[in-house]
Protein backbone atom coordinates (compact mmCIF):
# COMPACT_ATOMS: atom_id res chain seq x y z
CA UNK A 1 0.00 0.00 0.00
CA UNK A 2 1.26 3.52 -0.90
CA UNK A 3 0.81 6.58 1.90
CA UNK A 4 -0.09 9.43 0.94
CA UNK A 5 2.90 11.86 2.03
CA UNK A 6 0.54 13.83 4.48
CA UNK A 7 -1.92 11.58 6.34
CA UNK A 8 -4.72 13.60 8.47
CA UNK A 9 -7.35 10.91 9.03
CA UNK A 10 -7.29 7.77 9.73
CA UNK A 11 -10.61 4.76 9.89
CA UNK A 12 -9.72 1.34 10.64
CA UNK A 13 -12.63 -0.80 11.14
CA UNK A 14 -10.98 -4.21 12.48
CA UNK A 15 -7.68 -5.38 12.92
CA UNK A 16 -7.11 -8.89 13.45
CA UNK A 17 -4.02 -9.58 15.12
CA UNK A 18 -2.78 -12.22 17.72
CA UNK A 19 -1.50 -10.46 21.34
CA UNK A 20 1.79 -12.82 20.99
CA UNK A 21 2.69 -11.56 17.74
CA UNK A 22 2.81 -7.84 18.45
CA UNK A 23 0.74 -6.67 14.98
CA UNK A 24 -0.74 -3.40 16.76
CA UNK A 25 2.61 -2.72 17.50
CA UNK A 26 3.45 -2.48 14.05
CA UNK A 27 0.26 -0.70 13.46
CA UNK A 28 1.65 1.88 15.02
CA UNK A 29 4.81 1.75 13.15
CA UNK A 30 3.12 1.88 10.01
CA UNK A 31 1.32 5.11 11.35
CA UNK A 32 4.31 6.60 12.71
CA UNK A 33 5.37 8.43 9.76
CA UNK A 34 2.69 10.35 10.02
CA UNK A 35 2.82 11.24 13.51
CA UNK A 36 2.85 15.15 12.77
CA UNK A 37 0.13 15.41 10.15
CA UNK A 38 -2.83 12.61 11.66
CA UNK A 39 -5.58 14.67 13.21
CA UNK A 40 -7.92 12.49 13.47
CA UNK A 41 -7.75 8.28 14.29
CA UNK A 42 -10.72 6.11 14.26
CA UNK A 43 -10.05 2.57 15.10
CA UNK A 44 -12.78 -0.14 15.48
CA UNK A 45 -12.46 -3.63 16.96
CA UNK A 46 -9.10 -4.20 18.86
CA UNK A 47 -9.71 -7.39 20.57
CA UNK A 48 -7.44 -7.46 24.28
CA UNK A 49 -4.97 -4.90 22.89
CA UNK A 50 -3.40 -2.48 25.06
CA UNK A 51 -3.29 1.11 24.62
CA UNK A 52 -1.27 2.10 21.40
CA UNK A 53 1.80 4.35 22.05
CA UNK A 54 0.41 7.85 20.35
CA UNK A 55 2.63 10.05 22.49
CA UNK A 56 4.90 11.54 19.85
CA UNK A 57 1.54 12.07 17.39
CA UNK A 58 1.73 16.07 17.41
CA UNK A 59 -1.24 17.16 15.57
CA UNK A 60 -3.63 14.26 16.76
CA UNK A 61 -6.89 16.12 18.11
CA UNK A 62 -9.55 12.96 17.81
CA UNK A 63 -9.45 9.75 19.07
CA UNK A 64 -12.28 7.54 18.49
CA UNK A 65 -12.24 4.15 19.69
CA UNK A 66 -14.54 1.10 19.92
CA UNK A 67 -15.08 -0.62 23.76
CA UNK A 68 -13.79 -3.62 22.63
CA UNK A 69 -10.76 -2.13 21.89
CA UNK A 70 -10.66 0.63 24.50
CA UNK A 71 -11.76 -0.63 27.76
CA UNK A 72 -11.73 -0.01 31.66
CA UNK A 73 -9.41 -2.75 32.51
CA UNK A 74 -6.72 -0.45 30.75
CA UNK A 75 -4.61 1.35 33.51
CA UNK A 76 -5.57 4.73 33.58
CA UNK A 77 -1.82 5.45 34.64
CA UNK A 78 -0.75 3.72 31.14
CA UNK A 79 -3.72 5.23 28.69
CA UNK A 80 -2.53 8.71 30.07
CA UNK A 81 0.84 7.77 29.12
CA UNK A 82 0.61 6.27 25.89
CA UNK A 83 -2.96 8.47 24.73
CA UNK A 84 -3.23 11.12 26.56
CA UNK A 85 0.12 12.43 26.10
CA UNK A 86 -0.62 13.46 22.69
CA UNK A 87 0.22 17.09 23.02
CA UNK A 88 -2.89 18.07 20.63
CA UNK A 89 -5.74 15.76 21.89
CA UNK A 90 -8.84 17.08 22.80
CA UNK A 91 -11.50 14.35 21.95
CA UNK A 92 -11.51 11.08 22.83
CA UNK A 93 -14.68 8.98 21.57
CA UNK A 94 -15.72 5.73 23.49
CA UNK A 95 -17.75 3.90 21.22
CA UNK A 96 -19.98 1.30 23.11
CA UNK A 97 -21.91 0.33 19.54
CA UNK A 98 -22.86 -2.96 18.63
CA UNK A 99 -19.46 -4.77 17.58
CA UNK A 100 -19.92 -8.03 16.32
CA UNK A 101 -23.20 -9.53 15.08
CA UNK A 102 -21.33 -12.77 13.56
CA UNK A 103 -20.52 -13.59 17.22
CA UNK A 104 -23.96 -12.30 19.14
CA UNK A 105 -22.61 -9.50 21.09
CA UNK A 106 -24.51 -6.35 20.81
CA UNK A 107 -24.46 -3.45 23.27
CA UNK A 108 -25.84 -4.35 26.65
CA UNK A 109 -27.46 -2.80 29.60
CA UNK A 110 -24.89 -3.39 31.98
CA UNK A 111 -22.31 -2.40 29.29
CA UNK A 112 -21.64 0.61 31.40
CA UNK A 113 -22.09 1.07 35.14
CA UNK A 114 -19.76 1.78 38.07
CA UNK A 115 -16.71 0.32 36.79
CA UNK A 116 -16.59 2.48 33.79
CA UNK A 117 -17.76 5.93 35.83
CA UNK A 118 -14.72 4.91 38.11
CA UNK A 119 -12.52 5.06 35.74
CA UNK A 120 -13.17 7.20 33.81
CA UNK A 121 -13.01 9.72 37.08
CA UNK A 122 -9.38 8.68 37.68
CA UNK A 123 -8.38 9.07 33.69
CA UNK A 124 -10.07 12.37 34.19
CA UNK A 125 -7.79 13.25 37.25
CA UNK A 126 -4.54 12.13 35.81
CA UNK A 127 -5.30 14.00 33.15
CA UNK A 128 -5.59 17.24 34.82
CA UNK A 129 -2.68 15.94 36.95
CA UNK A 130 -0.37 16.13 33.46
CA UNK A 131 -1.60 19.06 32.16
CA UNK A 132 -3.13 17.06 29.36
CA UNK A 133 -4.85 18.65 26.11
CA UNK A 134 -8.38 16.52 26.57
CA UNK A 135 -11.53 18.94 27.11
CA UNK A 136 -13.99 16.26 25.90
CA UNK A 137 -14.71 12.44 26.19
CA UNK A 138 -18.02 11.24 23.72
CA UNK A 139 -19.61 8.11 24.73
CA UNK A 140 -21.35 6.64 21.66
CA UNK A 141 -24.06 4.27 23.39
CA UNK A 142 -26.60 2.66 21.10
CA UNK A 143 -28.06 -0.51 22.65
CA UNK A 144 -28.23 -3.33 20.04
CA UNK A 145 -30.77 -5.20 18.02
CA UNK A 146 -30.59 -7.61 20.89
CA UNK A 147 -30.97 -6.07 23.66
CA UNK A 148 -33.19 -6.52 26.58
CA UNK A 149 -34.42 -4.65 29.39
CA UNK A 150 -32.89 -5.92 32.38
CA UNK A 151 -36.39 -4.99 35.20
CA UNK A 152 -33.85 -5.90 38.12
CA UNK A 153 -30.96 -3.39 37.81
CA UNK A 154 -31.97 0.23 39.45
CA UNK A 155 -29.76 2.47 37.07
CA UNK A 156 -29.83 2.48 33.22
CA UNK A 157 -26.17 3.65 31.56
CA UNK A 158 -27.48 6.60 31.09
CA UNK A 159 -27.38 7.12 34.93
CA UNK A 160 -24.08 6.07 35.33
CA UNK A 161 -23.09 8.19 32.76
CA UNK A 162 -24.85 11.18 33.96
CA UNK A 163 -22.58 10.12 37.05
CA UNK A 164 -19.73 10.30 34.92
CA UNK A 165 -20.09 13.81 33.70
CA UNK A 166 -20.46 15.54 36.90
CA UNK A 167 -17.30 13.72 38.00
CA UNK A 168 -15.98 14.90 35.20
CA UNK A 169 -16.52 18.50 35.17
CA UNK A 170 -14.09 19.04 38.25
CA UNK A 171 -11.39 18.22 36.16
CA UNK A 172 -12.92 20.24 33.57
CA UNK A 173 -13.30 18.29 31.03
CA UNK A 174 -16.89 17.75 29.07
CA UNK A 175 -18.62 14.72 28.92
CA UNK A 176 -20.92 14.24 25.96
CA UNK A 177 -23.64 11.56 25.34
CA UNK A 178 -24.86 10.62 22.23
Amino acid sequence: MKWPFGLESLTVYEIYWYPNRGYFHDFRSILYRHRETLRFLHIGNVPEAGPLDLSEFTSLESLHLFSRTMSHKWEPEELCNKILAAPRLRNLVWDFHQWDEQIGHCTAWEDFGPAEVEWLQRVAELAKQRNASLREIQIAFRLGECFELDPTKERSPWDWMEDARVGLERFNISLLIN
